[in-house]
């Protein structure tokens, strides 16, 4: 069988049991290394070709005048072409890894229970939009589905009503997923495009700024209207943390503000360092690590520092989604060095003419039952920075398709790890997620592309 076929099969094979892990029950990040694995494996033994066909300047200044040999391609491989994916992928990983940190020293040390505080309200209206909001600026800075899970359980733990608890759940999955959306440190889609450079963090928020509110506010609006005006709510108790911190509301807002404002200046301090942007993290890892254990001094050397609150779902979760970014960012990468990628991009330049409003919409279409990482990053991989036209960095492309992708993810839920997460813990079935939600997000995303479609052809603000 022809090597580009095995190829394509693996590909649909891999995008099919993605597509399909929410009934078949078979780990998306499982999928996603056994994918990265063979297909690397593929391209190493028959990457004759594609070398040659790639990277002919490259591999005849690597030979040195030698004798060209399967073992000389597989050398190549290895040290010109897997290193660099590897490299591309560590810097995202690395960055994840830290701010997952930073979270994990957050939660520990309560810093997060002010929120319990701040829903001391009947009103209900007030409740959801409390939610809301601070699901919407948290996934800013830190990734979606934690927040997603942090604020599900706080509102678990307040609201007794089930039927309820869907429409809060519901509001904190839309408010979170469209946060994260429009920072690029808020979800692995925007961090993965910041690190290739094909946008900068000010243009990227900047242009999806409103888009993202329009999203996330009509839903939740119309949300809203089918809650009650009155919401009895229970006494929120903090979970027990045994005698691992003992910090004050005033040593608990410190850290939560060194935290967020450290993560918020690392773009600034990708833009003058020209620095991976994981040293910017692990540098303000490195200061809350400091912090940290200033304020907790009396306890460095306790017996007891060790019991953590963090519930072990989290944990799991968080190292499914770093093992999955492998996996799909590897094998795109071993995708894209055939060429495939790149003559697909061809095909749906000419069959929609580089209409990047299409290609969004369809992206955002495949979405909805393929993961948003998946979908995004294929679309990336597509073209690069030096296409020209509205593929440029900063060009409007890549918003639109992060903007696409995210909200289409939500539409059905099954795209969107954080809306399968929303759906295991409140036990929210597919029929009823469609049924209720799925015309509201619709709108949203309606509204917020029309708003991305006047920024771009009428208001022009960034001349691109």
């Amino acid at each position: 069988m022809n090597i580009s076929v095995i190829f394509i099969v693996i590909l649909l094979l891999g995008f099919t049991f993605i597509a399909t892990a929410f009934f078949t029950k078979i780990n998306r990040a499982a999928v996603a290394m056994f994918m990265a694995v063979v297909g690397w494996i593929l391209y190493i033994c028959y990457g004759s070709m594609f070398v040659i066909d790639q990277h002919p300047r490259d591999f005849l200044l690597f030979l040195m005048g030698d004798t060209p040999s399967a073992e000389n391609v597989k050398l190549f491989i290895a040290q010109n072409i897997f290193v660099k994916y590897v490299g591309v992928v560590a810097e995202v990983v690395f960055f994840i890894l830290a701010t997952m940190t930073i979270v994990q020293i957050l939660d520990t040390n309560g810093c997060f229970d002010f929120i319990s505080n701040l829903l001391r309200t009947r009103s209900s209206r007030k409740i959801i939009w409390l939610l809301a909001g601070i699901s919407f600026a948290l996934s800013c800075s830190i990734d979606n589905v934690t927040v997603t899970m942090m604020m599900l359980v706080i509102m678990h733990k307040m609201v007794s009503n089930r039927q309820h608890r869907v429409l809060y759940g519901c509001a904190i999955l839309i408010a979170a997923t469209c946060g994260g959306c429009m920072t690029v440190i808020g979800d692995f889609v925007g961090l993965v495009l910041w690190s290739r450079e094909a946008v900068t963090a000010t243009t990227y928020t900047a242009t999806l700024l409103v888009p993202c509110m329009l999203a996330a506010a009509i839903p939740i609006a119309l949300i809203s209207r089918k809650l009650p005006e009155r919401e009895d709510l229970q006494a929120y108790v903090a979970p027990f943390r045994g005698d691992d911190t003992r910090l004050r509301p005033k040593e608990q807002i410190m850290l939560f503000v060194v935290s967020f404002l450290g993560l918020w200046l690392v773009p600034t301090f990708t833009k003058y360092t020209h620095l991976s942007p994981f040293l910017g993290a692990l540098c303000v890892l490195a200061l809350v690590w400091v912090v940290n254990e200033s304020l907790n001094r009396k306890l460095i050397n306790s017996d007891q520092m060790v019991q953590l609150r963090r519930p072990r779902a989290i944990q799991y979760i968080s190292l499914q989604n770093i093992l999955y970014v492998i996996g799909i960012m590897l094998t795109l990468a071993a995708v894209k060095e055939t060429g495939y990628l790149t003559r697909f991009a061809s095909f749906c330049g000419d069959l929609f003419h580089n209409d990047i409003f299409i290609l969004g919409t369809l992206a955002g279409v495949v979405s909805t039952f393929l993961d948003t990482f998946t979908t995004a990053v294929t679309s990336f991989e597509m073209y690069d920075v030096t296409a020209g036209g509205f593929f440029v960095a900063d060009g409007p492309y890549w918003p639109i398709i992060s903007f696409c992708t995210a909200i289409g993810g939500m539409m059905f839920c099954v795209g969107s790890m954080s809306g399968i997460t929303f759906m295991k813990m409140e036990k929210v079935s597919l029929k009823t997620f469609i049924s209720k939600f799925t015309g509201k997000i619709f709108l949203g995303w309606l509204v917020g592309m029309l708003f991305l479609y006047a920024e771009i052809y009428f208001f022009n603000i960034w001349e691109w």
